[in-house]
């Protein structure tokens, strides 16, 4: 079972990669929604007493999910004159809302940008929830186990496989005369 579930986030860890790579070829969709609501003298109270880079109060946060339909409970705050910027995390998607105290209003910009913008954060581990974070660092363990294994296993069959052993030292070289030869290019 491990070894099914190493192959299958390999395989999803590499298409990412890809995308990452030639993000030319996906383009972006870049659907945006923006809507505007007056602030309440509550939330603009509960709002204005917050200081940068720091959580939002679950009653605070509740209350932004109710007027957004987002979940703010990742966000983080950014003030500067008279405006408070909360930045919500998501893979693939860019979450402001942001409370203008002076004119009472607080506004929400949303922006979808593509399943390979999606497919690209998680594969950086960025605007990811933190059991995402788990899980990357899981399957990275389970990938040494695989490996280790796999390398036990050639290890055992070796005296009736000549090329065992040359084959090993080639993928351990090759990787490293390619990265030598690129960065002398």
């Amino acid at each position: 079972m491990t070894a099914a579930v190493c192959a299958v986030c390999l395989c999803l860890y590499a298409v990412s990669g890809f995308i990452l790579n030639n993000d030319s070829l996906f383009p972006a969709s870049g659907l945006t929604e923006h809507k505007q609501l007056p602030l309440t003298a509550p939330l603009a109270a509960e709002i204005g007493a917050l200081d940068s880079d720091v959580p939002l109060p679950a009653h605070t946060a509740d209350e932004l999910a109710r007027m957004f339909s987002v979940d703010a409970r990742y966000a983080t705050v950014r003030k500067s004159k008279g405006k408070i910027d909360i930045s919500l995390p998501e893979p693939g998607k860019r979450i402001a809302i942001e409370a203008d105290l002076k004119a009472g209003t607080v506004s929400l910009d949303r922006t979808d940008r593509g399943i390979a913008a999606y497919l690209t954060d998680l594969h950086k581990g960025k605007n990811v929830r933190p059991l995402w974070h788990w899980f990357i660092d899981l399957f990275a363990i389970s990938v040494v186990v695989f490996t280790v294994t796999g390398f036990v296993l050639l290890c055992l069959q070796a005296r009736a496989r000549k090329l065992t052993w040359p084959l090993i030292l080639l993928g351990a070289v090759a990787p490293v005369l390619f990265l030598l030869v690129i960065l002398h290019l």
